[in-house]
């Protein structure tokens, strides 16, 4: 009896320590790991895709497809009509007056890789509009950024039913895409898994996830110019000098503004300016005013919105987390 006793109380301290290993391992998994879901709009394929962090650079370990559903219409024109965009509000002006100008030349670098991107969604008729609008920045010949509220809303079905970026449009109508309105398709579109889930379950997703890749059919970078992506050291943060340059619908019809400010705050995965912004400026690029001694333009942010607890408009701060996964895409398309 007195063995059989020890021999159940050993195989439940076995059991016990075997459950906590397991939790402990998954818990170091989790913290390693960053996934990803992406929609092929030509296909209709949408996919999770884990990666792990291993000295500083992704790994891919697994890919699994979510869902399948008739492909879109990925060369579907929608009908023009700014001013509308789905999920976060950008607008704010922050002080007494409004600080945005024009751009003098959209078809120079960096407003050239400015682009200003339509999204028709499920549940909204293509013919009688309204369509959401935003902006997104060109990081490669084909990958572009932008927010990821601006291309999956759970209200208005998910997925859009198709994309187009327009980089360095300037006004209404096709004569006025320096790149040709045909070339301007969006093919896949990737968010982050944690603000799909968030918005799944129904609370707010973290700020830090609201950020997308999207890719283009034709490769335009090339031909546009592009971005690069770094980060801010916390030292140098606070009172650095920076623009925000996008398409708001409140300014103009389709054209680029831009403004110069500083950081007045941030925290591990946001940034706080005093910049202003409205709606359709979500996704554009926070830069610095200067290019680099190679004549590049460098991105410490994307827009967000704005918050109104801190008085200050926001973006996404870009992170090492983020520049790896960027890095990885354009290591597979390009």
């Amino acid at each position: 009896m007195k063995k059989r006793l020890l021999a159940i109380i050993l195989s439940m301290t076995l059991f016990v320590l075997s459950v906590v290993g397991v939790g402990a391992v998954d818990a170091t998994n989790e913290a390693d790991t960053f996934s990803m879901v992406s929609m092929n709009f030509a296909t209709g394929v949408e996919t999770e895709s884990t990666f792990e962090l291993t000295d500083s650079e992704l790994e891919l370990i697994e890919e699994v497809v979510l869902s399948r559903k008739a492909p879109f219409d990925v060369t579907a024109t929608p009908t023009l009509q700014t001013g509308f965009e789905s999920g976060n509000s950008s607008r704010a002006i922050i002080g007494d007056s409004d600080g945005r100008t024009p751009v003098a030349n959209e078809s120079q670098y960096p407003y050239s890789a400015i682009a200003y991107i339509e999204m028709v969604w499920p549940s909204l008729n293509p013919e009688e509009g309204p369509i959401a609008s935003g902006t997104a920045f060109m990081i490669s010949d084909s990958l572009a950024l932008t927010s990821a509220h601006c291309i999956y809303n759970k209200n208005l079905g998910g997925w859009p039913v198709s994309i187009a970026a327009f980089p360095g449009k300037k006004g209404i109508g096709f004569w006025n895409d320096p790149y040709g309105s045909t070339y301007c398709y969006i093919g896949e579109g990737y968010v982050c898994s944690d603000y799909i889930s968030a918005l799944e379950e129904g609370i707010a997703p973290y700020v830090k996830d609201d950020w997308a890749i999207i890719r283009l059919i034709n490769p335009l970078g090339e031909d546009t110019g592009k971005f690069i992506l770094d980060t801010l050291d916390n030292s140098q943060i606070i009172g650095a000098s920076i623009k925000l340059c996008g398409y708001p619908g409140d300014l103009g019809i389709c054209e680029q503004f831009e403004m110069v400010g500083s950081i007045h705050a941030y925290d591990s995965g946001v940034l706080y300016y005093n910049m202003d912004s409205n709606d359709g400026q979500s996704g554009s690029p926070v830069f610095n005013i200067n290019p680099n001694s190679n004549g590049e333009y460098v991105v410490y942010g994307i827009h967000q919105g704005n918050s109104v607890s801190m008085g200050y408009n926001r973006c996404v701060r870009i992170t090492q987390n983020i520049i790896n996964i960027v890095n990885n895409k354009i290591a597979e398309y390009e």
